[in-house]
């Protein structure tokens, strides 16, 4: 990433009412037009993550369910070597930084290609105390991946954030809640066991929205 995300950094929330599309948002795009969100969530909501996702996705939860450690027993993890790789990554855009907001300790990081597909993972503890991931692919099958990673997550509405707009999960698995933004070329999801307000202040130091 060549900066950190400029403009205005104020979030909001909306109800699925909010912003209507037909489908998910096409690469690029953080202002969907056509449609309502629930009759994409009605024709999403059909196309069930097979057992292969949902084993990760089981992965996920207890990953998340472990006990995490407070930050000064973080044993801190320095993700530029995941960045870079990631950055060598031919077509693979970053958005992460590999500098942290304000509170944020990255304790895991992680980047690989499996069957052509990328993907880059930094593992955070949030300044609540909870737990936090930043997953990003190039994965054509955006929407199997963004389930895997939000334990098959339902989008409850969506949250603005500066000129971008991210749409805001639950998973009804357990407490995890997720922000997940469609680029041109990557798709990003901010999941954890975290408050919002913390996602969305991590959102904001992320550079989406004005490379697409």
């Amino acid at each position: 990433m060549d900066g950190m995300h400029g403009g205005d950094t104020s979030a909001g929330t909306g109800t699925v009412d909010d912003v209507a599309i037909v489908g998910l948002p096409a690469p690029g795009v953080d202002a969907p037009a056509g449609g309502t969100f629930r009759e994409v969530l009605a024709l999403r909501r059909r196309s069930v993550v097979g057992w292969i996702a949902g084993g990760l996705a089981v992965a996920l939860v207890l990953l998340f369910l472990l006990p995490r450690p407070h930050a000064d027993e973080v044993r801190p993890v320095d993700p530029t070597a995941a960045i870079t790789a990631a950055r060598q990554q031919p077509g693979f855009v970053v958005y992460a930084s590999a500098q942290a907001p304000p509170g944020w300790h990255s304790d895991s990081a992680l980047f690989h290609v499996v069957k052509g597909e990328a993907q880059l993972h930094i593992g955070y503890l949030a300044p609540d105390g909870g737990y936090a991931g930043l997953e990003e692919t190039d994965a054509r099958d955006s929407w199997r991946f963004v389930q895997r990673m939000t334990a098959g997550g339902i989008t409850e509405g969506v949250v603005r954030v500066g000129d971008s707009v991210w749409f805001h999960m639950l998973s009804d698995r357990k407490d995890q809640q997720s922000l997940v933004w469609y680029g041109q070329h990557s798709t990003v999801v901010l999941t954890g066991v975290t408050g919002l307000a913390g996602l969305t202040q991590f959102a904001a130091s992320l550079n989406v929205g004005s490379q697409g």
